[in-house]
Parts: structure tokens; sequence; C-alpha cells
């Protein structure tokens, strides 16, 4: 407990008196002082410390707190109310009174110091050299107030300490309550567990064990007293076994060594029982044996159960080469065991396999997945336990399979016993599902995005209209010089790149407005050469190919120009050192490639526009991107991520299809698919229209728009241009002033989507005043919107909005020198 004080002077010796009712503390604080050579007298308790002082005073009282008969409190007033003893330094020495009120306490009736348990020994020493030099130099700690008071206070003390005994007996019987329980279990679990314990006294012979031991034996517990003589008397244990038994324990008791055994009991009424039982001896300090004990665990059903087991196992095995899945056993990455029915799998005999590694017969592809689980497994880790994988077959096919694994001992040493299920079946399906999913995903984006840009075209292109309308007037009507001339091209070419815009977000959506003619695939693309030589830059070279035939196909022109554009931009970003762009036309019959695997083709022939380049090529994940609207590997100053998605957009709103093969480091080859028109449509002549007529000026046109700003912007285009302009905000005004004008009117300009009445509606019962009237309707609503008030039908004139000046008159024009 303390160390000696080596650094300490010579103390001062004196006659010191321990009052402590623990022995062991009592000793050790004895030893501290008398190694350093004062006389120690030591009392059990208060009252005989007393005594022993008034007999022989003391120099030095060192007392605990917590004693029986007279606790320290009440010896140390006693002590300071004594006039012979009252001079005596009084140190308090406590483990259990330890706060600061009981040091205070302590202090307040005259104590000279308060110390706490355990307190290192120099430092002890050092304190009691200090309290003796005190007293000596007449120094002396008295009691603070009357004792009287603190008598009162120590029975105050007194009682807290009755109350903290009581609570320090409850816990007692608390905790022996617990361990009479927790005996009680532990007989239970030995009883459930079939398990009696034993222990035997090799000193006198006694023997003990538990009730378990006597209902294992087939006897009544406490049937008799319990003896090795006895259990060899019985002739309990089975006669094959007794030499056995009996030697396992003289050995135990010469080697000094446990022993775990298992035999067979035979009962009086002829019961076979199995035991096992596990045992040792103690040894004392002289290495002389003192007792043996040990336990006896009844293993008949574990036994009877091994005896089944083995029986199954046969059973199993039958089951096992039968079964309809295929069955392996692998250890450290050989076959150790195939049933009958991996031949129909790999092709291979089952003795053709053992003893092979498992390895050879996996895909290339797939054998470090298989590997790294496979070792990761028997080192304990947590991995999927079923998976998919690839095969080779004798035949050098592949075979998708799944594998479902649990580790198992295989003769003693890890192993794992692997189920495989051929899924190449399941895995085709699963692929075409996952790619329709795809397509639905893709569609489904498509539809959300058009969603959006069918709602705000309206009104957006509306405002576009007013916005490209009046900046066009107003810098046609300024001259080149003037300082705001700039200023309204700004305004326009930023109205047009907006227009731009929501065209490319409603052609990915497929839902603008085609102007769909016959038109030859061949034209579109040769006449489009001068311009994309233009785009790609002097860097790339140009190769074009055009099928001998014409390819008829109805499209809108432009929109194909569109896509021609967005592929030849991409193409030159993916040579920014130069290369080659190669762009073929072809026909491609119905059973032929790509057409003949997608089943939405099926049933005519088909265009094919090949666009080709010799840039830096893709990776598959970004090739399973790059029809998604604002998808770009472009920096943010470089790209939209509107091209290729428009160009998909328009390319499946002719109802055709385009596909796209790439790698990285050898380019990019696009593929668009149009229908052939066959039959009477490809005999007709591609439609051409013919410049529009100069404006004579004197026509009237009835001008229909419930859009205030594009109206009076309609309308100072039209009169600026000659026209006789009747201006209507909705179908009922229109109707009033078709009534109300005594003379022809030539032209309804109207837009389709109208309060109350629509534009068809309204123009239907307009012609039935002035039967002549030609009609050309304007819009910023989708295709959808257009088709479903008719106005796609061939033969209706429209205008899509937004609509420049110039777009306008032109078309006004068209309208009036067509015939109905």
């Amino acid at each position: 407990m303390w160390e000696g004080g080596k650094s300490f002077r010579r103390p001062l010796m004196s006659k010191i008196m321990i009052v402590e009712d623990h022995p062991e503390s009592r000793y050790l604080l004895e030893r501290l002082l008398l190694s350093r050579g004062h006389q120690v007298t030591a009392a059990e308790n208060g009252h005989q410390g007393l005594q022993m002082a008034r007999q022989d005073p003391p120099d030095v009282i060192i007392s605990d707190i917590m004693m029986p008969v007279m606790n320290g409190f009440k010896l140390c007033c006693r002590i300071k109310k004594d006039p012979i003893l009252r001079q005596i330094p009084f140190i308090f020495y406590t483990a259990t009174f330890t706060d600061e009120n009981d040091r205070k306490l302590a202090m307040s009736l005259g104590a000279s110091r308060f110390l706490v348990k355990p307190t290192d020994g120099d430092r002890f020493l050092e304190i009691l050299d200090s309290v003796l030099k005190e007293h000596r130099k007449g120094i002396l700690h008295v009691p603070e107030g009357t004792l009287t008071d603190h008598e009162s206070l120590i029975e105050m003390y007194e009682n807290s300490i009755t109350r903290k005994l009581a609570e320090t007996v409850e816990k007692l019987q608390e905790e022996r309550r617990a361990l009479i329980q927790s005996e009680r279990r532990l007989k239970e679990a030995q009883e459930l567990a079939h398990i009696g314990h034993w222990e035997l006294d090799l000193k006198t012979g006694v023997l003990e064990w538990s009730d378990e031991i006597y209902r294992i034996l087939g006897i009544k517990p406490q049937a008799f007293d319990p003896s090795y003589k006895a259990i060899m008397d019985m002739e309990i244990i089975h006669p094959e076994d007794r030499a056995f038994v009996s030697k396992a324990h003289k050995e135990t008791l010469s080697k000094k060594t446990a022993s775990d055994i298992e035999y067979r009991l035979r009962l009086k009424d002829g019961t076979i029982k199995y035991v096992n039982e596990r045992f040792q001896t103690l040894y004392d300090d002289e290495g002389m044996p003192t007792c043996s004990m040990g336990t006896v665990q009844d293993i008949t059903e574990r036994r009877q159960a091994e005896t089944e087991l083995r029986k199954s196992e046969e059973r199993y095995r039958v089951l096992v080469e039968h079964a309809g899945e295929i069955i392996l056993v692998v250890q450290d990455g050989k076959f150790k065991f195939v049933n009958r029915k991996v031949t129909d799998l790999l092709g291979f005999l089952p003795d053709e396999l053992m003893e092979k590694p498992f390895s050879e017969y996996i895909h290339p592809d797939d054998k470090s997945l298989v590997s790294e689980r496979h070792v990761k497994r028997l080192a304990g880790e947590d991995f999927p336990g079923i998976y998919p994988f690839r095969v080779i077959q004798k035949t050098g096919h592949t075979r998708w399979v799944e594998l479902t694994v649990a580790p198992i001992e295989w003769e003693g040493r890890p192993a794992t016993l692997n189920f495989l299920s051929d899924i190449t079946d399941r895995k085709r399906a699963e692929e075409e599902r996952d790619k329709l999913q795809a397509q639905l995903l893709q569609a489904q984006k498509l539809e959300a995005v058009g969603r959006l840009a069918g709602g705000v075209a309206h009104d957006f292109n509306n405002l576009l209209t007013v916005i490209l309308g009046y900046s066009e007037m107003a810098q046609k009507d300024l001259l080149p010089q003037h300082p705001h001339h700039s200023v309204f091209k700004e305004i326009c070419d930023a109205g047009n790149r907006a227009r731009n815009l929501t065209r490319q977000l409603l052609a990915f959506s497929r839902k603008q407005v085609l102007d769909m003619q016959l038109v030859d695939v061949n034209a579109v693309v040769g006449g489009f050469e001068k311009l994309m030589r233009r785009i790609i830059g002097e860097d790339v070279v140009l190769k074009m190919t055009l099928h001998t035939d014409p390819l008829l196909v109805k499209a809108d022109a432009s929109q194909l120009e569109q896509v021609l554009m967005n592929l030849a931009v991409n193409a030159r970003d993916a040579m920014p050192t130069g290369g080659i762009l190669a762009i073929e036309t072809r026909m491609l019959g119905l059973a032929e490639g790509y057409a003949s695997q997608r089943s939405e083709m099926v049933g005519r022939d088909y265009a094919m526009i090949v666009v080709s380049d010799t840039g830096v090529g893709m990776e598959s994940e970004t090739l399973g991107q790059i029809f998604e609207p604002f998808f770009t590997t472009k920096g943010t100053d470089r790209g939209t991520g509107l091209g290729l998605a428009t160009s998909y957009g328009i390319v499946k709103q002719h109802g055709g299809d385009i596909h796209v093969y790439s790698e990285p480091g050898q380019g990019a080859t696009f593929k668009i698919y149009l229908p052939l028109e066959r039959g009477e449509e490809a005999t007709k002549e591609p439609l051409i229209f013919e410049k529009p007529r100069h404006i004579n000026a004197r026509e009237t046109v009835l001008a229909v728009e419930d859009d205030a700003s594009v109206l009076r912007l309609t309308v100072e285009i039209l009169r600026s241009s000659g026209y006789n302009v009747l201006e209507a905000g909705t179908a009922d005004r229109a109707m009033e002033l078709a009534r109300s004008h005594g003379k022809p009117i030539d032209l309804l300009l109207t837009d389709v989507v109208l309060p109350k009445m629509n534009g068809p509606e309204m123009a239907a019962q307009i012609r039935k005043i002035h039967p002549g009237i030609r009609v050309l309707y304007t819009s910023g609503h989708t295709e959808e919107m257009m088709a479903h008030h008719g106005i796609l039908k061939k033969g209706i004139m429209f205008l899509q909005k937004p609509f420049t000046a110039r777009a306008i008159r032109e078309k006004v024009a068209e309208a009036l020198g067509s015939k109905e």
C-alpha cells in the first residue's frame, strides 16, 4: 500500500494510537508507522480507543470514522472534552465519509487533519510529521462552538450512518436474493441441457453432485449418498467402457491435465445412455491434489441425431445425384464433388471435372469477380450468397448461371457448397426488358419536358412574335449608320436565338409543327453540302456518297437539315485537330440489319443516312446519355445539350429511328432510319412552292388575335404593306365585322385557339358570309394542339409563331395567291 519514504529525513519518534475496525487497514498502517520508528498501539473501535487513551495517553490519535460501538466523530468529541486528553492531536483517516461536509464536521470538532483513504505512504508520513511539529510548538486545534452542539450534530450523523447501514444490509439481501435466483437458473439450465456437476474432496473422500446427475443415472434425487465406490458397485457404467473411464480419471490425477471423454451408461432397466464427462484436478501451493471436479452431460439425443444424420446423408446423396440443379463442392478452388446435372450445363462428365480448377470453366471477364468473392467468403467476410456470372461450355459457347453459395466444411476443411442454375433464357429476357424500360424512361423524360415546353410555347411564342416583329420593323426604318440600328439588330438576333431554343425544346419532345412534304433524301443531303463544308471548317475532309436511286420520304426538309447540321457540329467538335466526316445515303430492306431487329420498324423499307467521323469517340456511359436533353460533354460555354436530343426528337417525329455506335479513340457513327414512301405517294412529285406574288396592296384582311400586342403588331405590319386591315380581338367581334363589312373580305388571318369559339369554327361561320374568303391560321401551340383542331390537314395554310414581319408578309401574299 505504501512504499518506503527514502526522501524523508529521520522522523520525530512518537507514541501513536490507531483506532481502526478493519484488520487489514489497521495492519498496514501499523507496519508503516513501525517502519519509521514510532511506537504504535491499536484499538478496534472508539470506545476501546478512549479507554486506552485515558490509561496511556498517546502523542497522536489516528482514527477511522465508521466503526462499531463508538464512531470516530464521537471519539474525537470525547477526547476534546477530556481536560487531560484534549491536547492530543487527532487525525481522521476514512474511506467512507469523504465529502466536504464530513471534512468540515471533522475539523470543527478540533481535528488536526482529515485524510481520505488511500493516501500515499510518504505523503501520509509527511502529514503526520507536520502534525507532531505543530503539537510540539504548542499549536492546538480546538473545537468550533460548544461540544454539546457538536454532539447533537454527531447524533444526526449517527442516524445517517444507521440509514447507510440499513441500505447496505438491504443491498446485501438483494444480492443474496439475486445469488439464489442465479443458482436456481443455473440449476434449471443444467436440467434443460442435461448437465450435472460433481466435486470430490481428495483429502476427505467426500463426493458431492447435483440432482441432475441422479436423473442422468435414472435414480431418484437424494436416493443415496454419492460416492465413487457406489457408482462402481452399481455397475452403471457400461462394462465395455469401465476400464476406459477408470484409466481417464487416473491419468488426469497423475498428468495434471483436464479430460473430456464420452462413454455409455447402462441403467437398471437396460436403457443405454451416452454421456460426455469433463473433469480436472485442482492442486494446492505445495502441488498436492486437493479436489477433482467435473460435469456430466447426457448426449444420448445427440448421438441418436448423429446416427440419423448418417442415414440422412446417404438419402441426401441419392437426392443430390438426381437433383434438377447443378450441385458443386469447391475446396481450394477445385471441384471436390459434382452431381450428374453438370453435364447438361457444361457438357463434361462429373469424373472429368474432379480436382479441376473451377476457374477454368468461368468466363474470362467474370473470373476475378467469382475468385475474389470465393476467397473473401472463406475468410468470413459478408458477401452476397447469390449472384450471376458466365461459364464456358465444352463446345466453347457461353451460358449464364446463377450461383447460390454457402460455406461448409468438407472432410474437416473449409469449402463451399454451390448450386448453379442455368439462367441464360432469363438473362436474355431481362436484357430485353431493360432495353424496353430504358426506352420507356426516355419516352417519359421526353414527355415531361414536352409538357413543360408545350405549356409555355404559346405564351412564349406570342411574346417573341411581338419582340421580333417590332425590332425588325424598327431596324428596317433606321439607316445602318443610326446608333440604334445595331441595338435593334441585337434584339432581333436574341429573339431568333430564343425562337430556335423554343423550337429545339419542342423538337426533341416531338411537339413542334412540321411541314411534311414528299422529299428526296439524296436531294436534302446533297443540297446541304455547301453549308456543311462551312460548318466543319478546312481541317475536316467531307466525303459524300449518295444512293443511285431517289430515296423518297415524307419529311420536313428544314428539320432534316437541322439534324444534319447538329451531327456535323458534333463531329467537328470531336475532331479538334482535323479528320474525316463521311455522309452516306442507302436504302435498307426490311430484312436487313438493324431494321429487322426492331419490332416497331417491321413492315416497310427505310432510307438510311449514315454520318461517321474519325474523332475521339465515346465510352459506353456517355453513349447511354447522349440523347438525353441538356446532357453535354462540352463546356458550359460551348453547348446546351440540346443538339442530339433535338435530332432524336425530330427523327422520332418523322416515324424513324436513330442509332449510334462509338468506342473511345475510334470515332462515332450515327445511322438515321426514315420510312420510305412506296406506291402512289412515291409517284407524286415533291411539292415546290413558287415565290410569293407581288403585293397589290388592295386586298382586305380580317386579322383575329386574342393577344393585344400580337394583334397590334400584325395590323401595323399589314397596313404598312398596303393592305386594308380589319382587326378583332375576339371571335364575336370578328363575326360582327364580317357581317357589317359591305365589301368582300379576301383573307381571314386568325389565331387557332380563341376564347369561346376557336379559329376553324369561326372560319366556317365567316365562309357562309364571304364564300370566297381565304384563311391563314397562326399559332404558338404545339403540334398536338394543331392536329386536334385539324390545322395540319393537307391544303390548310398555317404560319407558326413566333414570326417576323417578313415572314407574315410572305405568308399572307402566298395565301392570297393560292387557290382553295
